[in-house]
């Protein structure tokens, strides 16, 4: 295996497309392709839209791939290899100077993304005082809006005030065991007097549903389906006794949107149910946690 090697020659060498320039202060860069190959003739049979893209390809790797210091050398060898080409200077001028603009408005839009990271804050208007506070806030970098202390909305309620609409679910249950809920943490009771306790980000009933399938199939999997296929209830000499959810008493105990917060609680419930409980939680909470949250449930 031979490897070839190439070292610095009158402080330059070339790395990919790029040409670097050693001086004793620091390094420039300049794009310079290394490639032989010609660039497309201008008198190829090609359509005006590539030729105008070649030009845009070229020049915008020469202001992205060059530092500040070869940046003018190196536009001007890639004018010329253009040129060499056969391209015409009216047209290597107008794509230049859409990159132009477009460099430009991209400017005008690092400022505008500046402008809009600024601190704000909404004091109360007060009358010779607000405007005060809102000049020493500008040369803090602070922009100061002021807040109304009375509204429409409030002199008015009864015009103004809000419908809430209560949502309805999408879902058409063929049975519906409670009032449809999503993002919950529930209760399933159980006729030896144990719980379940679960959580969904769905519709109550759809997870009601699916207890009651794995159930009815005597599913092996599920804490529910399987409780009930082992469970004797007090009586253990009684093989008649089947124990048997009762989907009508679920109960809501939690609701959050985010499915770690559902499973917190649900662990929490879990762990204080203790023997009650015939579910295994997803999370572990540590003593400082289970003390927190036994002051929220």
């Amino acid at each position: 295996l031979v490897l070839t090697h190439e070292v610095p020659l009158n402080d330059f060498i070339g790395f990919l497309d790029l040409s670097l320039h050693f001086t004793p202060s620091h390094v420039c860069w300049a794009y310079e392709p290394r490639a032989v190959k010609p660039i497309l003739p201008f008198s190829s049979a090609h359509s005006k839209l590539v030729k105008r893209a070649i030009i845009h390809t070229v020049f915008s790797n020469t202001v992205n791939k060059s530092c500040e210091h070869r940046l003018e050398h190196s536009f001007s060898n890639q004018v010329d290899r253009l040129a060499k080409a056969g391209y015409p200077s009216e047209l290597l001028v107008s794509v230049a100077g859409k990159l132009q603009e477009k460099l430009k408005s991209k400017g005008k839009s690092d400022c505008t993304n500046e402008t809009k990271k600024r601190k704000i804050v909404v004091l109360p208007y007060l009358h010779k005082v607000s405007h005060n506070l809102k000049r020493i806030g500008r040369h803090a970098g602070v922009d100061v809006v002021f807040s109304a202390p009375k509204r429409l909305s409030s002199l008015i309620k009864n015009v103004n005030s809000e419908i809430k609409e209560s949502r309805k679910c999408p879902i058409k249950h063929a049975k519906q065991f409670v009032p449809c809920q999503e993002g919950v943490v529930y209760s399933l009771p159980l006729s030896c007097g144990k719980r379940y306790i679960g959580q969904t980000g769905r519709c109550l009933n759809e997870r009601l549903k699916e207890h009651e399938y794995n159930v009815s199939r005597v599913a092996i999997s599920g804490h529910v389906a399987k409780h009930c296929r082992h469970c004797k209830g007090n009586e253990d000499d009684d093989d008649t006794y089947a124990c048997a959810p009762n989907y009508q008493e679920s109960a809501v105990l939690g609701k959050n949107r985010d499915s770690l917060a559902r499973e917190i609680i649900e662990a929490h419930l879990i762990g204080r149910l203790s023997e009650e409980c015939i579910s295994a939680s997803s999370v572990a909470l540590s003593e400082k946690e289970r003390r927190y949250l036994d002051c929220e449930y």
